[in-house]
């Protein structure tokens, strides 16, 4: 009886975990309409001027923002670029606006305070 207990817990606690979607964090846009909402957003484009919209669930406690910029290698991602970005501490979202003209598959995380990673989007450029 204590094993079909522990099998049962244990099917619960990998269906909760399974089952719970991540939500996004950092979305990737075309631009930005007057409303603040994203316009023509996906994760693969033929230009490299977009809008990156990072939406956190606490405040940034934070005025700047790091953010790296990572392509995927062959075997292994390399950074390509860093970058700061000012947001309101008090803020839960931002607004970047950042250019990525090479072909690829490129990660963005977003770093605040104590160095932690509290957003992060995958993007692909590809050429027309």
């Amino acid at each position: 009886m204590n094993k079909i207990k522990k099998s049962i817990l244990l099917l619960i606690v990998l269906f909760l975990f399974f089952s719970c979607k991540s939500k996004k964090t950092m979305e990737f846009c075309e631009g930005v309409s007057t409303e603040g909402a994203g316009v023509k957003c996906g994760e693969t484009f033929t230009t490299g001027e977009m809008t990156a919209l990072i939406n956190v669930d606490n405040p940034f406690t934070v005025n700047k923002l790091l953010i790296n910029i990572y392509k995927k290698g062959k075997y292994k991602s390399e950074r390509v670029e860093s970058l700061s970005a000012d947001v309101n501490p008090e803020a839960f979202s931002a607004r970047l606006n950042f250019y990525l003209y090479e072909e690829g598959d490129f990660t963005i995380e977003a770093i605040g305070q104590d160095n932690k990673k509290i957003a992060e989007g995958v993007i692909k450029i590809v050429e027309e």
